[in-house]
């Protein structure tokens, strides 16, 4: 049995998105969250999922989340940045994931079987708690810094 190829990973991905993005806004810490079609990047092996949203008392946030599928599973990395500062800190981010790499033996290979019934909706809610988590360590040094300002 063959491994799950880049589009299928992307079109599962996409899938999963409405229903987990759904879940994580009952939660009313964010809101209008939208995500763009994901791609897929054969060159670098890649799976790139964006989106947007609106994180309570920070404001409009973005994110790319890259998925680098290997033999045994994923590597994942997520830059969530401000809206205004995203076009900045996604070319630092671009750098990265140019270097991301597996180990011989360990790259991703369509004749091994993986991630095939990957739970993607569950990738997806966690990718957005996340961004969350960091909104409001955000959130706390900045309230921190204000406040040792004025002290």
């Amino acid at each position: 049995v063959n491994s799950a190829t880049f589009g299928e990973i992307a079109r599962n991905l996409d899938a999963s998105m409405p229903q987990a993005v759904e879940r994580i806004e009952d939660q009313d810490l964010l809101s209008n969250a939208q995500f763009d079609q994901v791609l897929s990047d054969s060159k670098r092996l890649l799976v790139l999922m964006p989106m947007s949203m609106d994180v309570a008392r920070v404001g409009p946030v973005r994110l790319m989340s890259a998925f680098k599928p290997g033999r045994a599973g994923l590597v994942q990395i997520t830059l969530y940045s401000t809206d205004a500062d995203f076009g900045v800190q996604y070319r630092e981010f671009d750098i990265l994931l140019d270097s991301l790499t597996f180990a011989p033996g360990y790259e991703y290979s369509t004749t091994v079987t993986v991630l095939r019934k990957f739970d993607w909706g569950r990738v997806v809610e966690r990718t957005i708690v996340g961004g969350l988590i960091g909104a409001v360590v955000g959130i706390l040094g900045y309230a921190f810094r204000r406040r040792n300002k004025t002290a």
